[in-house]
């Protein structure tokens, strides 16, 4: 896997838990779709501003499930970086000892 494939998948991650996170605030909450959206958004970035109206059960819920996903698609983004800078370091030690 090359580095552009993994962030262009942790990328996808991200869009698809925003599509989530928007159609769920919708369905259940009953949002209208700006606010769905802003509702995602402060809840995924964890600013936690306010609410646009309290949520129910159902909502409060849909959140608790949410953030979690959140954190696994920025766990996996920085895995990607991580794993890139260490597999350019092993390539860097591999041509270093073909040097030899």
């Amino acid at each position: 896997m090359t580095v552009f494939s993994g962030l262009r998948g942790a990328a996808l991650f991200i869009v698809v838990i925003v599509t989530v996170g928007v159609i769920g605030y919708h369905v259940l909450g009953g949002y209208m779709w700006l606010e769905a959206l802003y509702m995602t958004v402060i809840t995924l970035s964890t600013v936690g501003f306010h609410e646009v109206r309290p949520l129910d059960p159902k909502g409060q819920i849909f959140t608790i499930v949410l953030i979690p996903w959140r954190a696994a698609s920025q766990r996996y983004g920085s895995w990607i970086l991580i794993s890139a800078k260490n597999g350019e370091r092993n390539w860097q030690k591999w041509e270093e000892v073909q040097a030899r």
